[in-house]
């Protein structure tokens, strides 16, 4: 009796195990299945791509607007502006430039135009081995010519120079009129803390204190060409006449007079 009942649980047991190894392996099928699905679905994702009812699609250029205003993702609009992912037509690209340029624009968030200027400068070189998209350089050469102050018109020239037109930008700085003289940097007038730690005199920086070609054409676009190391630009020029720096022992330095 007891080696029947001894028989029996050990045909339960192996029973038990049997299932128990049926079950792993279809868990073990359901696992492999799985990571099949998500390798396919990483194979298929390429960069500027986004995920629509858990399918990585190509985006249109309203998709692109959409992940760029609401999640600040550049990709989608880089990738379609430099047709990495598929081919667009020349009205479709310069429909969302002109988009981005408006957010460019219209945005109080500096850092909002800081991106959209990024974007559309990659766009413009070609950055991650897409076609360059050309339209940019004509429209950042206008938003510099339509620049409404020096800032502004700054970050324009620069967007011009990294958009590929660096001839531009060298005719720009050849025409401009060179300061007269070359500008120098003074020390400014500190405040004086007594021995109780009261101030008893504010700081005061004069205009003449500092150099005052911050905002000149001839020296901005010099210093962007110069600092690009471009060879049309000499920098032993620029830079004492616009930054009251000298040069010594193989560095340059601003001298406070």
């Amino acid at each position: 009796m007891a080696t029947w009942a001894r028989e029996v649980e050990r045909r339960e047991w192996t029973k038990r195990m049997l299932r128990n190894d049926r079950n792993m392996s279809i868990k073990t099928l359901l696992l492999s299945l799985t990571f099949l699905v998500v390798a396919s679905a990483s194979a298929q994702h390429k960069t500027g791509m986004i995920l629509k009812d858990g399918v990585f699609v190509i985006p249109t250029e309203e998709d692109a607007l959409e992940q760029f205003v609401i999640k600040g993702n550049r990709e989608p609009a880089l990738a379609i502006l430099t047709q990495t992912l598929d081919s667009r037509s020349a009205s479709a690209l310069d429909a969302l430039a002109d988009n981005l340029v408006r957010i460019m624009l219209d945005d109080d968030d500096p850092l909002v135009r800081f991106d959209v200027r990024l974007l559309l400068e990659q766009a413009a070189s070609g950055i991650g081995g897409g076609t360059p998209y050309a339209g940019m350089q004509q429209t950042f050469i206008t938003l510099y010519e339509a620049s409404s102050d020096a800032e502004m018109a700054a970050e324009n020239r620069q967007s011009v120079y990294v958009s590929g037109r660096l001839d531009y930008v060298r005719n720009v700085h050849e025409s401009a009129a060179k300061p007269e003289k070359a500008c120098t940097i003074r020390e400014p007038q500190w405040s004086i803390i007594t021995a109780d730690g009261i101030v008893s005199d504010e700081p005061e920086l004069k205009e003449e204190d500092i150099c005052p070609y911050d905002q000149n054409t001839w020296c901005m676009a010099g210093k962007i060409l110069m600092y690009n190391k471009d060879s049309a630009v000499n920098e032993f020029e620029v830079r004492p006449t616009c930054f009251g720096s000298v040069y010594r022992d193989g560095t340059w330095w601003e001298v406070r007079h």
